[in-house]
């Protein structure tokens, strides 16, 4: 069981997850593949036993600044840079191994390599609590940024300082 890089095999597995876990926020596979197109080093699956059993998606972004759902992702923005969490999904039999804590820290990584200030990402459907014990601490968005209702009512907008 680790992270692995995303290849062309693993996407039927990560649309299926994306679908099964995320029916409120779905996502064209083209914006998926993407993200990681663009940012390789930030998207990977879980594998365990060679099945894939979850996925994450993460790119350079911009603090303060929500990255809008269903959009393709090609090009790092000017401004402090974060690495920016777009989406974690295990299926309930990855949980339990360290599968998150694993990732972040891989994110932690690539931000203190690239010089990067931060991780951020949006947590949904009330998991800000889980998050917060990852690190991550409610942050203010940046001026005009916006959290788009499309994230649902329990979104909020969470930062990791590194």
């Amino acid at each position: 069981m680790s992270w692995v890089p995303v290849n062309a095999s693993a996407w039927p597995s990560i649309l299926a997850l994306a679908s099964r876990y995320h029916p409120a926020l779905p996502e064209a596979e083209e914006v998926l593949r993407a993200k990681a197109e663009a940012a390789p080093e930030g998207c990977a699956v879980w594998e365990v036993e060679g099945k894939v059993l979850g996925y994450a998606l993460a790119h350079p972004w911009t603090l303060g600044r929500v990255f809008p759902l269903n959009t393709e992702w090609h090009v790092r923005p000017e401004g402090p840079a974060v690495w920016y969490l777009h989406d974690l999904v295990l299926a309930p039999e990855a949980r339990g191994r360290q599968a998150s804590q694993r990732w972040v820290e891989h994110l932690r990584s690539l931000a203190r390599t690239d010089g990067s200030s931060a991780l951020a990402l949006v947590a949904v459907y009330g998991s800000g609590a889980w998050w917060r014990r990852l690190g991550f601490r409610t942050e203010p968005l940046a001026a005009g940024a916006v959290l788009d209702a499309a994230y649902g009512e329990q979104a909020e907008y969470l930062v990791a300082r590194i």
